[in-house]
């Protein structure tokens, strides 16, 4: 301070600025460079005082050099405090790059560093994360977070972070099971996305982390079913990013709509020690900025990220898509437009689109639902590219309005699947409602846009407003599919985390619907944060804590939302307005410009004389809590409609594209219902709103409050005037001073709840004392040995104000009392069990023990008693052993002479062998010693007669040649016989050596067959014995039947005696009601008499009674005649029950004549030797024929019986006709006792019936079994019959070959 004036609080102070004031400090306009306005040339400049308080400078925060900056992290504990003070201390720390400062109790500032790079990347780091969580969540005994405890909050040696905001929440709703609320506020381009993001991914990397403990720790190493949650909150991000953001001015990857984050938590504040367990999510968005997709401003906007993303996909996929988007320049699309941003986070769109493809795939999204969202988003495209021009007609050469490109109407009714006709006719015509139930259709005509230029803009804006309706519909089926994956697969109530990330003030050159919806969305959330603050406030003076003379100043913007919610304020003549048929814009800018022409929040028009009266008409201008915002409201009835043309509704229920026409179905569905109201968004809007803030109250929140520094994304570089007006709208100053005042006392808890909770620490007597001295000695006798009462806590009147380092310690005492307490509890009750276990054991001992003495004892007894017959017991042994003895030699003997015939055995099947050998060698020897010697014969034989031969030509030169003539022809023939004979005697042997091994072979046959039919005789036998039995099975089965029979008639008289007993009790019944009825009508006529003014009333009461009455006998009829109805289908199904058995019956009448039949040729064929067997068959067939007659009897008497109980029923069917409504009990037990009897008689049918099979097949085997042995005798005959001729056929050719 150079001087003060003495005349005025007025002084002259010189300023030092640091060497970095350059660098580090923007003019208003944005560039770096020395501010004249606040410091003059010569450094010094003259202050009013009266603009400070109590007429004071401030006073900086240096350090002792007197130069440096102290750099606060939470500015409550500031030496000195004061609006420049705190400005400067965050202008200090984005120096430092620490972004984060902790304001007032559960409020973080986040200045954005407008870079990623260096210290700030190292931030977000996983290690700082995992730190953040272990100090301040604390971790369970298996290693989960959240199921420990924190011994105290540990802020003092942590910098502040949004890490430590999720963290402080998690950690809260761990062990207090109370709800918990995150909510990030700030302006445009603040980072409030980006805080958002970290604040959740915390939170989901916990759980994360938990559910992978335990995996780990199962025994079957099997995930959860919600362990896919965390991925798939995660990769909610990029579809969000990417159809919900874009780019404007102060951001390039700006969040367009409002998002509510609501993790849902199971098992949370508990004492068990578990951690909470996240068992689902669910997103909800508020008030999308639909104005993006139809246009966007300067070339440095753009619209939604997805479009952009869509031109930079693959050319064949968009191919596939539709040809228009080849066009890769978004200048060829009109809602596009011109932009200069080609990458959005360091990333190219082709990047950002397969990485929103892979989050789409996640919650699958895949083929033809992807095909439809991008087919969605090309109609929206071409929409955009339809424009409106002017055809002239034939008539009245008047001009209709329509479509100027053939070629981009036709385009478009592809894309959506419906006729270019509707399409054309919805966008040129208008169907206008006359009455209730008549249309007109209106054609759009040239004089209608000239004369009144509103009719053509209107045209346009219906277009505008179909596309914004579209991309709506898209985005909330995205949001609708996300929530379907993340909710949570079991029901019940949950505790929740919410992460409530809302808009920022906006200010743009034109200021339309939807920025004032954004603006209103953001006074009532400041207002209710200034609410929570005058809350604070005056509980601290009501407390006591606080001087109750000492003010604040906390600005309020009561008068903004006076603006738009009190009497007739902006939200309701907005409403009429929408409501009335001739309301129009410049009318509703006109009535608020005269009905709240006396507000401070709305500006006068003084500054509009220059400008014309249409633009004037449809302009007005608000003071908000970050500056004066100048509305545009052409479009404002429009909007807050949120109505199209029944025509264009028509074409979105018809379009084929799933998610655009289930969308206007559903639309329209829900407008008929009452459930969207039409002329209300923005009331509709507000009250949305209030229900948002009354769902934020209920639970405990935490701000974040975000700065954007400057607005030219310099890094280290800040805007004082524009974060000093932020740090204004949100209250900041005034929340540090509030809780400078009350002591940095951030909780309280009333007298009840530290009685109910900490009650353990106290150890004196509540008698005849109130809570408030109870609660004093129990705070002062805990806090008393660290003699620190100021510090940790503060009395009021009603409550106890706590810092946080107090709620931590009293928490962790009290943690640590239960733990032990607990711990001697379990001690004691393990110890019952194990002492009582202990005793149980210390007696089954001593038991045991008294047992093995008794058994020794006795041992000893018997060996004493025992010692005197010890001579017999060794005689016995000799006995025994000399037995034993014996045996072995017998087993010995008998053994060895098996050995021996065995030997013996072997020998003469050995020698038998070698004989059987050396005589069939001798056989071949001798016959081929005779065949040699009739060799040697023929051969001599021919050599005598070759001689022979020789010698007739020498006898014939002697002179008698007619002798040799005639002797040689004769040898000749002798010869030629002589061979013949020799070849046929060769012949012969060989048909004899056949002959004798096909005899060896009949022999052979012949044993074999022989003892066959030994074998086949015992078969026999064993037949005849198993008729036996099977005659004794009938019998008995018979004799069964019997006694079936008789049940059946018994149960029938007992039916009948039970029909009796009930027609006798219906007859009382009805005679008691006689007299009930009699009664009745005396006490009528008595009351007739005495009461002739209520006789009309009476009777009509009658009436009603009699009505009901019937209608009550009509009901009993029908379920008595449904009861009737399934008793007929149970007997129809008995009916058909026996029909199915008389087939069996024709079918076994078949099989028996075909087995006659057969029985017949047999007889045919065997011989005189199978006559008794036949008479064997003929009896049994004639049994069978006796049990089928049975059969039959017996089935026709069952036909008796279920003819009996149909009239028994037809019977009962009268009865119930006939009675009043109270028998159907009666009658129902009959019934069912009669359906009982229907029962046990098809089972006793389907008894006999398989009985009566089992017979059959049993016979049907003993006749097969039977009729092969027979075949096989005639058989053994026959081959007795060829062996004797075989025999006389071997005589025969032995005697040949002697």
């Amino acid at each position: 301070i150079v001087y003060m004036s003495e005349d005025g609080p007025e002084a002259m102070v010189q300023v030092e600025l640091p060497g970095n004031w350059y660098d580090n400090t923007t003019l208003g306009n944005g560039a770096p460079g020395r501010n004249k306005s606040f410091v003059d040339e010569d450094d010094e400049c003259v202050v009013d005082l009266t603009q400070y308080p109590n007429q004071e400078l401030p006073v900086q925060n240096l350090e002792d050099d007197g130069t440096t900056i102290i750099s606060y992290a939470n500015m409550s504990r500031m030496k000195h405090l004061s609006e420049p003070a705190v400005l400067f201390n965050l202008k200090e720390r984005l120096r430092l790059e620490m972004p984060y400062t902790r304001a007032a109790t559960d409020v973080l500032i986040s200045v954005n560093p407008m870079e990623f790079s260096g210290r700030i990347e190292s931030l977000y780091e996983d290690e700082l994360r995992e730190e953040y969580c272990k100090k301040l969540v604390g971790m369970a005994p298996n290693g989960c977070y959240g199921g420990g405890h924190v011994a105290n909050d540990g802020t003092s040696e942590l910098e502040p972070h949004v890490f430590e905001t999720s963290a402080l929440a998690f950690q809260d709703l761990a062990h207090t099971g109370r709800d918990q609320s995150i909510i990030i506020t700030g302006v445009s381009g603040s980072g409030k996305s980006e805080a958002a993001k970290f604040c959740l991914c915390n939170v989901v990397l916990m759980c994360a982390t938990n559910f992978a403990l335990e995996a780990e720790q199962s025994p079957d190493r099997e995930a959860p079913p919600d362990a896919d949650l965390p991925m798939f909150l995660m990769d909610s991000n990029p579809i969000f990013e990417a159809f919900g953001n874009s780019a404007t001015v102060l951001n390039t990857n700006s969040s367009r709509f409002g998002k509510l984050t609501e993790l849902l938590f199971a098992g949370a504040g508990t004492d068990t020690g578990e951690s909470p367990r996240l068992v689902g999510a669910n997103f909800s968005t508020y008030l999308l900025d639909t104005a993006r997709v139809v246009g966007h401003g300067a070339k440095n906007e753009r619209g939604y990220h997805i479009f952009y993303q869509l031109l930079a996909s693959p050319k064949s996929y968009r191919r596939q898509l539709w040809e228009g988007t080849d066009r890769l320049d978004p200048s060829c699309f009109r809602y596009l437009g011109a932009t200069n941003i080609t990458e959005i986070e360091n990333g190219s769109d082709e990047d950002h689109w397969y990485t929103t493809i892979a989050a789409l795939e996640t919650f699958g999204i895949t083929e033809d639902e992807l095909r439809t969202i991008m087919i969605a988003l090309c109609i929206v495209l071409q929409l955009g590219n339809i424009t409106i021009g002017n055809e002239k007609t034939s008539e009245d050469s008047m001009r209709s309005i329509n479509t100027s490109a053939y070629d981009d109407l036709e385009t478009l009714s592809k894309l959506m699947g419906v006729a270019y006709e509707d399409l054309n006719n919805a966008i040129t015509r208008r169907t206008v409602q006359i009455g209730k139930n008549h249309t007109k259709l209106i054609q759009l005509m040239k004089g209608d846009v000239l004369d009144n230029r509103d009719s053509f803009a209107k045209m346009i804006y219906s277009l505008y407003s179909f596309a914004k309706m579209i991309y709506s519909l898209v985005f909330d089926w995205l949001v609708e599919r996300i929530n379907d994956y993340i909710c949570p697969y079991e029901e019940g109530k949950f505790n929740t985390i919410r992460f409530l990330d809302y808009f920022g003030f906006e200010q743009n050159d034109r200021n339309q619907f939807e920025t004032l919806a954004i603006n209103y969305a953001c006074e009532k959330m400041q207002c209710n944060m200034t609410d929570r603050l005058l809350k604070l406030e005056s509980q601290y003076k009501a407390e006591g804590i606080i001087d109750g003379k000492q003010t604040f100043n906390t600005p309020s913007n009561s008068d903004i939302l006076d603006l738009f919610e009190r009497g007739h304020g902006l939200i309701t003549v907005l409403t009429d307005e929408s409501s009335r048929n001739s309301g129009s814009d410049s009318g509703f800018v006109f009535k608020i410009k005269n009905i709240h022409r006396n507000s401070p929040a709305l500006v006068e028009e003084a500054g509009r004389v220059k400008r014309s009266a249409l633009m004037a008409s449809t302009k007005f201008s608000i003071r908000h809590s970050v500056g004066t915002v100048e509305y545009d409201g052409t479009n404002f009835i429009a909007s807050n409609k949120n109505k199209l043309s029944e025509d264009l509704l028509n074409i979105g229920r018809s379009c084929t594209n799933k998610i655009i026409s289930e969308g206007f179905t559903e639309r329209a569905a829900n407008i008929r219902a009452g459930l969207t109201q039409e002329n209300e968004f923005l009331s509709a809007f507000s009250t949305e709103l209030d229900g948002l803030i009354s769902r934020l109250n209920d639970t405990k929140i935490r701000h974040i409050v975000c700065i954007r520094p400057n607005d030219v994304d310099a890094p280290k570089v800040m805007d004082q005037h524009s974060v000093l007006k932020q740090l204004r709208s949100a209250n900041i100053f005034e929340g540090l001073l509030i809780e400078r005042s009350a002591g940095s006392y951030c909780d309280s808890l009333s007298f009840g709840d530290i009685l109910k909770q900490y009650i353990c620490f106290y150890g004196g007597t509540s008698t005849n004392r109130s809570p408030k001295e109870i609660v004093r000695d129990l705070l002062g006798s805990f806090f008393d040995e660290e003699n620190e009462l100021a510090q940790f806590y503060k009395m009021g009147n009603e409550r106890v104000f706590f810092s946080k380092d107090a709620i931590f310690r009293l928490e962790e005492q009290r943690q640590n009392l239960l733990g032990f307490s607990a711990s001697t509890i379990q001690c004691f009750l393990r110890g019952v069990p194990c002492r009582s276990e202990y005793l149980k054991k210390r007696r089954a001992i001593i038991l045991i023990q008294s047992c093995w003495r008794r058994h020794n004892a006795l041992l000893y007894f018997n060996a004493y008693r025992d010692s005197a017959a010890a001579y017999e017991i060794e005689e016995s042994s000799r006995c025994r052993s000399q037995m034993m003895e014996h045996e072995s030699a017998v087993l010995i003997q008998g053994r060895w002479r098996i050995f021996w015939a065995k030997t013996c055995f072997n020998e003469g099947k050995h020698a038998a062998s070698v004989i059987q050998k050396s005589f069939r060698a001798w056989c071949k020897r001798k016959s081929l010693t005779m065949s040699l010697h009739r060799l040697i014969h023929h051969a001599k034989m021919d050599v005598r007669i070759k001689n022979l031969l020789e010698q007739l030509p020498l006898s014939a030169a002697n002179g008698s040649s007619d002798l040799a003539m005639e002797s040689k022809e004769t040898i000749v023939y002798m010869h030629e016989e002589m061979n013949k004979l020799r070849n046929s005697n060769l012949a012969l042997q060989e048909q004899l050596s056949s002959e004798k091994g096909s005899i060896v072979r009949l022999k052979r046959n012949n044993s074999l067959r022989s003892e066959r039919s030994e074998a086949h005789q015992i078969d026999v036998r064993k037949l005849n014995a198993k008729t036996q039995m099977l005659e004794a099975e009938l019998r008995v089965s018979r004799k069964e039947a019997k006694q079936l029979q008789d049940k059946l008639q018994f149960s029938d008289l007992i039916a009948n005696k039970r029909a009796d007993e009930l027609n006798l009790t219906y007859v009382k019944q009805i005679s008691e009601r006689d007299t009930d009825i009699a009664c009745l009508r005396q006490q009528l006529s008595a009351l007739q008499t005495k009461h002739n003014f209520e006789k009309s009333r009476l009777s009509g009461e009658l009436e009603k009674g009699a009505t009901t009455g019937k209608a009550e006998i009509a009901k009993l009829n029908e379920r008595i005649e449904s009861i009737l109805a399934a008793h007929k289908d149970e007997v129809s199904q008995l009916l058909s029950s026996l029909e199915q058995m008389e087939h069996d019956r024709d079918d076994i009448k078949g099989k028996h004549e075909s087995y006659e039949s057969e029985l017949k040729d047999m007889k045919e064929e065997l011989d005189s030797s199978r006559n008794d067997y036949l008479e064997e068959v003929a009896q049994l067939q004639r049994e069978f024929r006796k049990s089928t007659a049975a059969d039959k009897m017996r089935i026709r008497e069952l036909e008796d019986e279920l003819h009996s109980t149909k009239s028994d029923l037809e019977q009962c069917k009268d009865d119930l006709r006939n009675n009043a409504s109270d028998d159907v009990n009666f009658l129902r037990s009959a019934l069912n006792k009669a359906h009982n009897d229907i029962r046990k008689s098809k089972l006793e049918m389907d008894a006999l019936k398989a009985s009566h099979e089992l017979e059959k097949n049993k016979i049907r085997n003993e006749m097969k079994k039977k009729t092969a042995p027979c075949r096989r005798c005639t058989w053994q005959k026959s081959m007795t019959k060829a062996k004797a001729r075989q025999k006389e056929k071997n005589r025969a050719i032995d005697s040949d070959s002697e």
